[in-house]
């Protein structure tokens, strides 16, 4: 990276936000289609967490349970953004905004400072799009990113100290990926750079799990536990096949070939040293993706993005030349790719027949439900709870309260809407026969409740439909 004064500086960064606050204005309906292809349900999630904390100073996802199902850093982000733009308006389109704001000024950053030219910072921007949006993975990327590079380039920076505390507040998994950097300084002999490197973040993980048992009373988030429960449940053979053969096995597919190309490059870069330690750099990503392939039935594109930067960190930075061209080659297929699969969801007529009965939908839902009544949804709740400003009661479980996890656990949702007074659900799935809901003991069927709105969609996952339970099911209990 170049030597720039303070003011410069200062005046690239300021040019950075403006253009991500541009971008994120024009971008803003795109982001918020349903389903949309930059925006999955999780940061809808974390989105409404964050109004919450800003608004209602709750760490909250339906406005009545308390929740830990979120990483801190980000979430506290998202609080502070929600709480600055409250001072202005309560509208979650202006918080939206903001919040999309930083995070492509995250990845710009990413893109702007980590690319030598227009090629390399344009790679790394595509980036910022392919593993979806407005998740803690940017922030997280950016840190490594900034981290990998003093590594990579044995530099020393007053920053990386700061950044190493950071790291676990973002996500307190990713501390797998500073194993392989530790090592090295321990093998090295280097014990004060090896402990100037690790007591930051020893001190990162230490103010994590401070911070959980002080919010929270437990040192593991009730979304952590969920994902331990299912594992458990399904097994890890079962984990692993449906993360190399399900809805992942695209991106899982990028992700091991730009391993190979990013081994490859290391494996050319000129100095033995140097050669050592990108291939420790690419090992840390590598453990937490594998790691999460074998152990996480919830693997989502946002666990790739932390490694596809590092990835490109190594092949931009040391790799030769036929291993840097051929990830060029690969990354200009997949624009190509994600571009074509882009313009098609985008301007298919089904697709924005899809968008507006799910928002004309969400208009049903607010002149039906009052608003102190609570809604009780399994899948897809995070979009809803974000734009239908209704009280949305997360059904699986990620970001809801440890009681509801018990209780999940226990199969005891039998009663689950009578103990809390919830008259009202939303199912997302067609109906098929008379059940409209059967989870963890909790069975709902058409004899049990009258469907008062309907988005008319029959896909899974989109098919919305909400039910007014009968006060007869209620009796019957």
């Amino acid at each position: 990276m170049r030597t720039v004064s303070a003011k410069g500086q200062v005046a690239r960064l300021v040019a950075l936000l403006l253009a991500s606050l541009l971008l994120a204005v024009l971008t803003l309906k795109t982001l918020t289609v349903f389903p949309s292809f930059f925006v999955e349900d999780d940061a809808w999630f974390y989105l409404e967490i964050g109004y919450n904390l800003g608004t209602l100073h709750r760490s909250t996802f339906d406005g009545i349970n308390s929740t830990s199902g979120y990483h801190l850093a980000w979430g506290g982000i998202l609080g502070i953004l929600s709480a600055g733009c409250s001072l202005f308006s309560s509208t979650k389109t202006l918080f939206l905004i903001v919040a999309a704001t930083v995070y492509l000024f995250l990845g710009s950053i990413a893109a702007e400072y980590f690319g030598k030219n227009s090629i390399e910072k344009l790679v790394l921007l595509f980036f910022v799009f392919f593993s979806k949006m407005l998740m803690e993975s940017q922030l997280l990327a950016t840190l490594l990113l900034i981290v990998g590079y003093c590594f990579l380039k044995e530099r020393k920076s007053r920053w990386v100290s700061a950044v190493l505390v950071l790291i676990p507040l973002v996500r307190i998994d990713a501390i797998i990926m500073m194993a392989p950097l530790a090592i090295y300084y321990l093998t090295q002999r280097d014990y004060r750079t090896f402990t100037r490197f690790c007591v930051p973040v020893a001190l990162g993980t230490a103010v994590h799990f401070l911070l959980m048992f002080l919010l929270f009373g437990r040192l593991a988030s009730v979304a952590s536990l969920n994902k331990a429960y299912w594992l458990g449940q399904w097994g890890v053979g079962e984990v692993i096949r449906y993360n190399l053969t399900g809805y992942m096995r695209y991106k899982v597919g990028v992700f091991f070939v730009l391993l190979c190309l990013s081994v490859a490059g290391a494996a050319t870069a000129r100095h033995r040293p140097e050669r050592i330690r990108a291939l420790l750099l690419i090992a840390g990503p590598a453990l937490f993706v594998v790691f999460h392939i074998l152990m996480n039935a919830g693997l989502r594109d946002w666990y790739l993005s932390p490694a596809l930067f590092l990835f490109a960190l190594v092949l931009l930075r040391c790799g030769g030349k036929a291993p840097r061209r051929a990830f060029l080659l690969v990354v200009c297929m997949l624009v190509l790719r994600e571009t074509r699969a882009a313009y098609f969801f985008y301007a298919d007529d089904a697709a924005t027949l899809r968008t507006e009965r799910v928002h004309l939908f969400l208009d049903q839902v607010r002149n039906i439900v009052p608003e102190d009544e609570a809604i009780y949804q399994v899948d897809g709740s995070g979009f809803t709870g974000f734009f239908a400003r209704r009280k949305i009661v997360n059904g699986d479980g990620l970001v809801n309260s440890y009681g509801y996890l018990d209780r999940l656990k226990a199969d005891n949702l039998r009663t689950y809407l009578k103990d809390c007074n919830i008259r009202y659900v939303i199912t997302t799935e067609p109906v098929d026969g008379k059940t409209l809901l059967d989870f963890h003991g909790l069975r709902l069927t058409t004899d049990d409740a009258d469907r008062v709105a309907d988005s008319g969609l029959r896909e899974r996952y989109q098919s919305f439909m909400l039910w007014r339970v009968r006060k007869s099911y209620f009796d019957g209990l």
